[in-house]
């Protein structure tokens, strides 16, 4: 076993890796591992996923991910996710997701949270976004913050939107956004203001907009406050500078 490479083992039939032995599995060189397909994976032994090598789990494909169930990834060693890279999270299933164990959560470096996808995202236990910090968060993609639930959203501590950029506060849901409480609201900085978007103004009411301060309030788009419904804008109005109001004036 300790023979071969990964793109011999690449070939080995699913049903083969399933019939290893403890001591087959100990002989793979961590090289090997980069031959793993999701079928392998899918086969081999769940008394084995304890065991796994840190240098062989990192050098697992990307497509190999797909493979894990819940009980198999669950049985990972916890140090393991320190090696996970976000080409490889990107690849879990949404039924691992959904079973994240909060040990293996805390484990990720915040360069893996630039992995997660949206449907992840939306898949995580809301209990998890609460331990989730400001440099993990700073990882999500706009993208991926499609995903964010609004009761997830609200467990997140108030010093990760620190971190927000305009490119991320673009990708919240309307109904996200407008569910952020005034501690929330107040951490994000003024500059990320200017992602907002036209879709998210148009939900937005007096309540959220009541915790914006001027300097917030002066990096909105001009197409963007055209699309507030009249109640929130006029909350607004008053701290507008005057390169916004001749911008909506030029719409």
């Amino acid at each position: 076993m300790g023979e071969m490479n990964p793109e011999q083992f690449a070939f080995l039939p699913p049903k083969a890796v399933g019939g290893f032995n403890p001591e087959q599995f100990e002989a793979l060189s961590p090289d090997v591992f980069g031959g793993f397909q999701p079928g392998h994976i899918k086969q081999l032994p769940k008394d084995f996923f304890p065991e796994f090598d840190p240098q062989a789990f990192e050098l697992l494909a990307p497509e190999a991910m797909g493979g894990f169930k819940p009980k198999t990834f669950g049985a990972l060693p916890p140090d393991l996710m320190g090696g996970l890279q976000p080409e490889q999270l990107a690849e879990l299933s949404g039924n691992v997701i959904k079973n994240f164990d909060p040990e293996q959560f805390d484990a990720l470096t915040p360069e893996a949270f630039a992995g997660f996808q949206a449907d992840q995202v939306k898949g995580l236990p809301k209990d998890l976004f609460a331990d989730i910090s400001p440099e993990e968060f700073s990882e999500f993609s706009s993208d991926a913050l499609t995903g964010l639930k609004p009761k997830a959203a609200q467990n997140l501590d108030p010093s990760v939107f620190e971190e927000l950029d305009a490119d991320q506060i673009g990708g919240f849901k309307p109904k996200t956004f407008k569910k952020l409480d005034g501690d929330q609201i107040e951490g994000i900085p003024a500059k990320a203001f200017g992602g907002l978007t036209p879709e998210q103004a148009e939900k937005m009411n007096q309540v959220v907009v009541s915790d914006f301060d001027p300097a917030q309030i002066q990096k909105i788009a001009p197409e963007c406050l055209a699309a507030l419904p009249d109640p929130v804008f006029k909350l607004l109005e008053g701290d507008l500078s005057a390169s916004q109001l001749n911008g909506l004036e030029a719409l």
